[in-house]
C-alpha cells in the first residue's frame, strides 16, 4: 500500500524492482492521486514506465460522493476541465475550480488556476532533490473517458465529476502525449487519424508564442532545468560541475527557434538530385529510394527546427550546418516528432531527442528529427524496424528537400554540407545508418560529429543474446521480441528473406485472422508496449521462430556469439540470416574515418555493452567522457533508460563551442550577393507591448521567471520522471 505517495514516486521505486523480480501483479491504493476511493490495479512491467492496467477492476469502485483519504476532496458534480487533443485520444488536464487574473501566456486570456497539492502527496524534483530552494510538484494526471462527461480530479477540497462506467488510467508526468488506447478494451480496431487530423505538411508549426517562435529564454530555462535535475546540489563537487554545465549552456543557446513540419518523398529527392548532378544518378547515391524499394511512393516527414534572426523574424542568414537527432520510434504512428512537438511549453515539453534538436537549433544549426517511415504522415503504410535503409530513406530526402527549399526561395540562408548526427538506442542505430548514407552521397557532405548511445550495433551477433535471455525468461523488455521478429518476417520487401518462408516470427504468432496471436496485427494497429504485454507468452521467445531460437541458444551454449555463422545455423535459415547480417552495423561504423563518440553503460540490460566495437583500436573513436568540454559528463553506469539523459546531454556539448570556432555550428557568409548580413547572437524576443521581467528578462506575456518556470511545468522536469515517462517504454 502506498496511501500518500504520488504515482511518480511509485514508478521510480517499482520500475527497478520489477526489472529483477517476476512480479505479475500488485495491489496498490492511490486515493490521493486518483481523487477517488481506493482503486486496485494490475501493474504491467515495462523497463521504462509503470502503467496501471485495471482490466476487470479498471472501472471506478465507487459511484457516489465519497470522502477521500489524505486530502479531503469529494466526488460531486461540478468541475472545470481543460482538454487537449495531442493524439487520437483525449487528454484531460486536471485544474482546480476558482478564479484567477493571471494572463494566459499563449492567448492573452485567463487560464484556469494551477492545482495546489497538499505537501503529503508531492514528489521531489530530480534525483538529488533539485537545486537549493527547489519546490515539490505533483504529477499530471491523465484520464481517458468513454463517455462525453469529463472526469476531473480536483485535489484539496475541489470537486470531481465521475460518471459510473468511466475508465481511468493515471500515468506519470508528460507521458500524456504518449498515451495509447485502453488495454482492457482489446478491440484491435484499425488506426484512424487523430481528432483534428495531422499537422499540415511543409508549414510552420503553430506554437503559443509570438510569431510561432520559441524564445531562446525558454530554451535556456528548459536546458537549465534539465541540468539542475541531473546533479545533487548537496554534493559540493556535483554542484560545481552543474554550475559549469549551466554556464556552457548559456553559450550554446544563441537563437530563438521556429518549428516546421516538412514532408517529401523519394521521388522528389531523386528529382532534386538529378537536377543538380548530371554525372551521378540518384539511384547510385540513394539506392533505398529506387523505384520498387520499401520507401518509394511513400511520404517522408519530419520535424525541422530553425534558428531565427531576432530582427527579421526569419531563419538566420549565411551558410548553416545541419544536425540530425535520430529518435526512438513509437508503436503508435501518430506519436511522430512532427506531430507531438508541443504547442505550449508550460504544459508539455519536447519528447526524447527533440530536446537535443531544440538545443542544436538554438546553437545555430538547422535541426532535423525524422518521423521515420510508417509514422506521422506515412501512418497508413507498413512500419519496419532495425533495418538500416529505412532510417536512411527517412533522413536524406528531408535533408535534400530543405536544402533545395532555401535555394528556391532565393533566401539569404543556405544549408551547407556539414552534418552532425546523434541518437540513442534504436536512434543510435539510425544515427549510424544516416551517417553512412551521408558518406554515400559523396558530394562534399561532411560528418562533423556522430554520437552513438546505447545502440544495437552488433545486431546479428551480440544483440541476439536478447533472444537467449528471452528463452530463459529473464530479458526485461519482452516487447523487443515482437518488433524484432515482425521486422524480419516479410514486412519489408527489401529484405532478402521476404516471402520465402524464412520469417523470424513463429508460425503460432502469425496466425491469420487470430488477432491475439498475430504480431503483424499488433504492429499494424499500433498497440503500445503495455498493451502487448498481456498478449506476449512466457517465455517471450515463443513469438520467435523456434529454429531461430534453437540456433541462438545452441550457439551461445557453445560460447559462440555469431549464431548465423555457427555450425548451428540450418540451411533453412540461410536467407533469414543474410537479412539480419546485412543490417549489422559493426563493419559500417568501423569504416568511418571521422570522429565517432560512443555513450554506453556497461550495465545496460537491454542493449548489451558488448555491442560496442573495440573503441581503443580506432584513433577516431572515443567514449563520451573523453569528448573535450563535456563539463563533467562521464560515461553512464545505470540501466538502459537511466543512461539516456546522460548521453543526450553529452551529445549537446559539441554545440557549445563559440559560433566562430569549429565547424559544427559555425555560420559563414554565402557566396551569392545578399542584402541581409550574417546574423549575430539573437536578442531576447519580447511580445508586442510586453516588458522583460526584472529578474529574468523573459517576456512577461508568455514566460514566467526562471525559478518558477520549471515549478509551473507540473513536475515535467523531475529528472527520473521526465525521462522515464517521456521515453515511456519506447527506447526500442
Amino acid at each position: 500500500n502506498f496511501p500518500t505517495k504520488s504515482l511518480n514516486k511509485i514508478s521510480t521505486i517499482l520500475t527497478k524492482k520489477l526489472q529483477t523480480m517476476k512480479i505479475q501483479s500488485l495491489s496498490i491504493t492511490l486515493p490521493s492521486i486518483l481523487g477517488v476511493a481506493p482503486v486496485s490495479g494490475r501493474i504491467i512491467q515495462s523497463p521504462y514506465r509503470i502503467g496501471i492496467h485495471t482490466s476487470a477492476i479498471r472501472r471506478l469502485q465507487t459511484q457516489e460522493s465519497t470522502p477521500l483519504p489524505g486530502n479531503g476532496a469529494t466526488l460531486s458534480a461540478a468541475s472545470t476541465t481543460t482538454t487537449t487533443s495531442t493524439t487520437s485520444y483525449t487528454t484531460t488536464t486536471t485544474t482546480a475550480v476558482g478564479t484567477s487574473t493571471t494572463p494566459d501566456r499563449t492567448t492573452g486570456g485567463t487560464p484556469p488556476p494551477e492545482v495546489t497539492f497538499p505537501p503529503d502527496i508531492t514528489t521531489p524534483v530530480g534525483i538529488g532533490g533539485g537545486p537549493p530552494g527547489g519546490t515539490e510538484v505533483p504529477p499530471v494526471i491523465e484520464t481517458r473517458t468513454t463517455s462525453t462527461t469529463p472526469m476531473v480530479v480536483t485535489p484539496g477540497g475541489g470537486a470531481t465529476t465521475v460518471v459510473p462506467g468511466d475508465e481511468i488510467d493515471p500515468v506519470t508526468a508528460s507521458s500524456a502525449a504518449a498515451s495509447s488506447p485502453a488495454s482492457s478494451d482489446w478491440s484491435f480496431s484499425p488506426l484512424t487519424v487523430p481528432e483534428g487530423g495531422l499537422r499540415p505538411c511543409n508549414q510552420v508549426i503553430e506554437m503559443g508564442f509570438v510569431d510561432n517562435i520559441l524564445p531562446k529564454e525558454v530554451i535556456l530555462t528548459t536546458l537549465n532545468g534539465m541540468t539542475d535535475n541531473m546533479f545533487d546540489f548537496t554534493n559540493e563537487t556535483q554542484a560545481s560541475i552543474a554550475a559549469d554545465v549551466k554556464a556552457q549552456m548559456e553559450s550554446l543557446v544563441t537563437y530563438s527557434v521556429r518549428a516546421r513540419k516538412v514532408c517529401t518523398s523519394c521521388e522528389e529527392a531523386n528529382a532534386i538530385w538529378e537536377k543538380t548532378h548530371a554525372d551521378v544518378t540518384a539511384s547510385e547515391v540513394m539506392p533505398y529510394c529506387m523505384d520498387g524499394k520499401f520507401a518509394y511512393g511513400r511520404t517522408i516527414g519530419g520535424l525541422v527546427l530553425e534558428p531565427i534572426d531576432s530582427v527579421t523574424g526569419d531563419v538566420v542568414s549565411g551558410n548553416i550546418a545541419a544536425s540530425f537527432w535520430t529518435d526512438i520510434t513509437e508503436t503508435d504512428p501518430f506519436l511522430a516528432a512532427s506531430q507531438v512537438w508541443p504547442y505550449d511549453f508550460s504544459a508539455l515539453l519536447p519528447q526524447k531527442l527533440s530536446f537535443g534538436a531544440m538545443a542544436s537549433a538554438s546553437a545555430g544549426t538547422i535541426s532535423f528529427v525524422p518521423d521515420v517511415l510508417g509514422l506521422g504522415e506515412d501512418w497508413q503504410n507498413p512500419r519496419s524496424y532495425m533495418v538500416k535503409e529505412v532510417y536512411q530513406a527517412s533522413s536524406i530526402p528531408l535533408l535534400l528537400k530543405v536544402e533545395n527549399d532555401y535555394v528556391e526561395a532565393d533566401s539569404c540562408t543556405r544549408l551547407d554540407k556539414r552534418i552532425a548526427i546523434s541518437g540513442y538506442s534504436e536512434g543510435g542505430y539510425a544515427a549510424i545508418s544516416t551517417a553512412d548514407a551521408v558518406e554515400r552521397l559523396n558530394d562534399g557532405y561532411t560528418n562533423t560529429f556522430l554520437g552513438i548511445g546505447g545502440a544495437p550495433i552488433k545486431l546479428s551477433t551480440e544483440q541476439t543474446r536478447a533472444i537467449l535471455e528471452m528463452a530463459d525468461d529473464v530479458f526485461p523488455f519482452p516487447a523487443f521480441a515482437v518488433r524484432y521478429a515482425n521486422a524480419y518476417s516479410s514486412t519489408n520487401e527489401d529484405l532478402v528473406n521476404y516471402g520465402l518462408g524464412q520469417d523470424y516470427a513463429s508460425d503460432e504468432y502469425m496466425t491469420p485472422g487470430e488477432k491475439t496471436k498475430n504480431i503483424k496485427i499488433w504492429i499494424e494497429y499500433g498497440l503500445s508496449y503495455e498493451e502487448m504485454v498481456p498478449l506476449i507468452p512466457t517465455p517471450s521467445s515463443d513469438v520467435v521462430n523456434p529454429e531461430v531460437v534453437d540456433m541462438i541458444v545452441s550457439s551461445f551454449a557453445a560460447n559462440y556469439t555469431d549464431p548465423c555463422n555457427s555450425e548451428f545455423a540450418p540451411d533453412s535459415l540461410d536467407k533469414a540470416c543474410e537479412a539480419v547480417k546485412s543490417n549489422d552495423l559493426l563493419e559500417t561504423v568501423e569504416s568511418f574515418k571521422f570522429t565517432v563518440t560512443f555513450c554506453h553503460s556497461p550495465n545496460d540490460e537491454i542493449v548489451f555493452y558488448s555491442n560496442l566495437p573495440n573503441v581503443s583500436a580506432f584513433e577516431n573513436f572515443n567514449m563520451i567522457e573523453d569528448l573535450p568540454g563535456v563539463g563533467g559528463i562521464v560515461n553512464p553506469q545505470g540501466s538502459h533508460y537511466e543512461s539516456f539523459p546522460v548521453c543526450l546531454m553529452g551529445f549537446m556539448f559539441p554545440f557549445v563551442a563559440p559560433p566562430d570556432e569549429g565547424i559544427i555550428r559555425q555560420i559563414t557568409p554565402i557566396d551569392e550577393p545578399c542584402d541581409t548580413p550574417v546574423d549575430g547572437p539573437d536578442a531576447p524576443t519580447v511580445a508586442p507591448g510586453g516588458a522583460p521581467s526584472e529578474s529574468s528578462n523573459f517576456p512577461t506575456s508568455y514566460m514566467p521567471t526562471e525559478s518558477s518556470a520549471f515549478q509551473s511545468f507540473g513536475g515535467l522536469i523531475s529528472f527520473v520522471t521526465l525521462f522515464a515517462s517521456i521515453v515511456g517504454g519506447i527506447m526500442w
